[in-house]
């Protein structure tokens, strides 16, 4: 003999069951659907960020030589 409020418990474990798998059904699908192509542009993103990088280190490495050319060729003493 159940009472109203094992009914209860009952009746709320399987709605919990059914929005579980519910959830697992929207996150298989968007696995599957999703995930690849988001990677992908990801992917794409991250190899131009490493050419800016690397363009930009180059530029920077650059203009600090630029620069201790010029602080070198002149004839006042260095400022510490």
């Amino acid at each position: 003999m159940r009472t109203t409020v094992e009914d209860a418990a009952i009746n709320e474990t399987r709605e919990f069951v059914d929005n579980v798998a519910r959830l697992n059904n929207l996150v298989a699908s968007a696995n599957d659907e999703q995930i690849t192509p988001l990677i992908d542009k990801l992917r794409h993103i991250e190899k131009r960020l490493s050419l800016i990088y690397t363009f930009f280190m180059a530029s920077s490495y650059s203009n600090n030589m630029r620069k201790q050319e010029n602080e070198s060729n002149t004839n006042r003493p260095p400022f510490s």
